[in-house]
Formats: structure tokens, sequence, C-alpha cells
């Protein structure tokens, strides 16, 4: 005779489902996250600012919403990278998304989108597309990127092929600062990053508009925004990040926490398309579409 399944045993069976699938992101009594990152990425990193930053408030809000703690380690940039390859990191923030980061880490959620522009000192400069055209004119053209940051797509055949040089300095003011005295022609950079750069360097000049008259700002679909994510090593202690980290990002985002860190962190940036910044987090799935300003 077939034994009939009991309803209770069903019940259980529900519950201990329901258990398992939870225990992929709740935090653990004690559960501790360590991230490495590097303070030198204003205004998204930056130990000096409120929250450490926009990136870094938003990182630390997500894993606390999901109740574990966040400790973050300081060092540069290239040792952080050897410490990920070698496995000895649970995860640092944040990266831009590239082909080869996606196969050798797990890549979070986005924690921001950042649309990018060229700054220049150059008159007839209009975009990426004018560096082969001065090169066959016989005209070097000087990209600054800062130390570590990613190079954008379309610099690198220019790059191989001597139409395009580069500086790169520790810091991105250092760029508005070799563009000011002639030894760079423009700089790719995030919004933000650009504003907080040129901000600080027009509050300690003698003359601030006669830097920005000097330094002009171009619009070019070749100036490659992106989102910035949490990278996390390929291990148990990596995934569980990562998933702790998402369910974080969902809650802060449907509680309003991210967006009104996102508004507080952008006040200080009157010249910023704050609409269109807005609009990109959107776009990118940062924000909710029911999201309001606070």
């Amino acid at each position: 005779m077939t034994k009939r399944f009991h309803p209770r045993y069903f019940r259980l069976l529900l519950f201990v489902a329901a258990t398992l699938f939870a225990g992929a992101w709740q935090a653990r009594a004690g559960d501790v996250v360590e991230l490495l990152t590097n303070m030198d990425y204003p205004p998204y990193i930056d130990d000096t600012l409120p929250g450490g930053g926009l990136h870094t408030e938003i990182i630390q809000a997500a894993f606390t919403a999901a109740g574990a703690e966040l400790k973050i380690r300081v060092m540069p940039w290239k040792r952080i990278t050897r410490e990920l390859e070698e496995g000895r990191a649970t995860g640092s923030f944040t990266w831009a998304l590239t082909p080869e980061r996606r196969e050798n880490f797990i890549v979070s959620a986005p924690v921001f989108y950042s649309e990018a522009i060229f700054f220049t000192r150059l008159d007839d400069f209009t975009g990426a597309a004018d560096i082969q055209t001065r090169a066959d004119q016989g005209k070097q053209t000087v990209l600054c990127k800062p130390l570590g940051w990613t190079m954008p797509s379309f610099a690198l055949p220019l790059l191989e092929s001597g139409a395009l040089q580069v500086v790169q300095p520790p810091r991105l003011r250092f760029c508005f600062e070799l563009m000011l005295a002639g030894r760079a022609d423009f700089v790719d950079v995030p919004t933000l990053s650009a504003w907080y750069a040129l901000q600080a360097i027009m509050g300690e000049a003698t003359d601030p508009e006669a830097v920005r008259v000097r330094i002009k700002v171009v619009h070019d679909p070749d100036a490659e925004g992106g989102t910035s994510h949490v990278l996390f090593v390929k291990s148990p202690n990596g995934k569980r990040a990562n998933a702790l980290f998402a369910k974080g990002m969902q809650l802060i985002g449907q509680n309003g926490t991210l967006r009104a860190i996102v508004d507080r962190h952008l006040q200080p940036y009157p010249h910023a398309n704050k609409e269109a910044l807005i609009a990109g987090l959107r776009r990118a799935g940062v924000l909710l579409d029911r999201d309001t300003a606070n």
C-alpha cells in the first residue's frame, strides 16, 4: 500500500528549503567582510570626505543593511591587484568592468554609474577622433590618465601606433596641473572626479577665472563612462560576500538609503548635470525607477 505524504512533512520540507535559500545571503552572527581599496579616488573613495567618499558610503551601507560588518584595508592599487590575483583577500572596491576582470573575479552588482567627459587645454580638440588627424599633421597629443586607472579602449590602438602619448601621475588633480603647464593635452575622466579636481585647483588658484578659461569641457561618446563594481575572489568567502552585498544593495535601494547617499554627495557639484547622473544610475540598475529625491 502506498503511504500518503503527510502535510506536516511537506511544511517541514518547505521550511528547510526556504532556510537554505535565505542562507545564501543572510548574515551569520559575527559576519565580517574585509575589502581592500586605496583612498585616492575622490570624490568616490577618499577618507577626507564624509563617509569615506560616495562609493565607500554606498558599500558600507549595503553590508550594514545585510547584517554584516565591513572592514576596509588600505594599500596601493598594485599591491591590491597582487593580493586579489594570489587569493589573499576577499575583495576590493571599486573597479571598472573589463572582460579580464569578469573572467578572473566575481563581479558585484553595480555600485555606481559614471558619465565620462573630456577636459582639454587645446582650442581645436573636439574629441578622440581628432587624435589621429593631429598625428597625421605631425602634432603630438598627450592623454593624462592617473596611475592605476583603466585605460579607455579608444586609446589603446592610438598608443600602440604612437599617435597618442600618455602621462600617468599618481592623482587626477595632477592631470589638470599638467594641462595648465602645457605637458598634457586632455584627460578622459568620470564627471564627478573631474569637477572635484577642478574645484580643488580653482580654490587654490590666484586667478580661478583664468583656470576656467584655459580648461574646456568636451562631450564625446568616446569618453567612456561605465559602472563601478566590487571585485570578489572566486572562493567560498568571495561568493558569500558578494551575496551579502547584492542583498544589501537591494535593501538600500528599496528603503531610500541609496538615493539619499547619492543626493548628499552630489550637492557640492553645481556644474555637474545631476539629472543626467541620476538617469544613468537608473539605466544601470543602481537606482530604482520609483526612487525620488529626498
